[in-house]
């Protein structure tokens, strides 16, 4: 069984297949439920039993690593149920904000399969959580790593719901979002790439110091934030309060846990990385003349 785990690509077929299990069987709840509740709460249910789903299998494999794709392949998704579940027709205004959407889903699912070694690997923020928490391992997994970020990501996929039902068909805030949106995928495009060139250089230095990451250390955050406050954009179109949490919260996700995380990560791995905490700015290079620190 642990050499099957090692095949990449049977690796992921496996998880294509719990993926489509997964939202199958959501999609098969909101069709139940989508009556009995209001739309917005019939899909957070639909999109917690496909949650529940890919847990469970994390749990027969031991891998936290089967709910990576589903940060990027939820918000298609819900979009793809509101139109179908609630039969919202589709208006071209749309695409202005949805052809940058999927674009962005592909382009991230894509570079997670490339970087994905297999059912045998995890990623090593996840074995060190669920080594640090032994006891409670099983249910930080669950609510920690899987259903907070699933209601995160519903969160800021609730104004996709208020822009398909705008009564006024107004193309700005579409069309803006979508601006924004095609910018942080840019953006991690350009950021992953030269990552992926820095790490194939033999002579690379403790820490990569060019094109981008020159002025910002985590420029894929600054784009993945950028995907949010897009979608958020898109959704004025016809504004709802309920779309200012998410994005709100997943920012706040990505400043006080991720980046954290990550930049404690690098440093134990070279004390060097804190003079490129000096020189770099966290995420937007703005001017020293502000007063604002580079450091964390």
């Amino acid at each position: 069984m642990r050499n099957t785990l090692k095949n990449k690509p049977l690796s992921l077929l496996l998880i294509a297949m719990v993926y489509a299990f997964s939202f199958g069987a959501g999609g098969a709840a909101l069709y139940l439920f989508k009556g009995r509740f209001p739309p917005l709460a019939a899909m957070f249910i639909a999109d917690s039993i496909a949650t529940v789903i890919v847990y469970i299998f994390n749990l027969f494999f031991k891998n936290a690593s089967f709910y990576d794709p589903y940060w990027s392949v939820q918000p298609p998704l819900l979009l793809a149920g509101f139109y179908l579940g609630y039969g919202i027709p589709f208006q071209a205004v749309h695409l202005w904000a949805v052809i940058p959407l999927f674009l962005w889903a592909i382009r991230l699912t894509v570079n997670w399969a490339a970087g994905f070694e297999n059912l045998a690997w995890e990623d090593w923020r996840y074995r060190g959580i669920k080594a640090q928490n032994p006891r409670y391992g099983k249910l930080i997994v669950f609510f920690g790593i899987m259903y907070m970020p699933t209601c995160l990501v519903f969160l800021g996929a609730i104004p996709l719901w208020y822009m398909v039902n705008g009564a006024e068909l107004n193309p700005l805030p579409p069309c803006l979002g979508g601006i924004v949106i095609l910018t942080g995928t840019i953006l991690e495009f350009i950021a992953d790439r030269e990552m992926k060139r820095y790490k194939a250089d033999p002579r690379r230095g403790p820490y990569i110091y060019s094109g981008i990451w020159k002025y910002s250390r985590h420029p894929n955050y600054l784009g993945e934030m950028l995907i949010w406050i897009g979608i958020f954009i898109a959704g004025l179109q016809n504004f709802h309060p309920l779309s200012l949490p998410g994005v709100l919260l997943i920012i706040a996700l990505f400043i006080t846990a991720s980046i954290p995380m990550m930049e404690k990560h690098l440093l134990a791995r070279t004390p060097l990385y804190r003079d490129y905490q000096r020189d770099v700015p966290m995420l937007l290079p703005l001017p020293r003349v502000l007063g604002l620190s580079n450091e964390k």
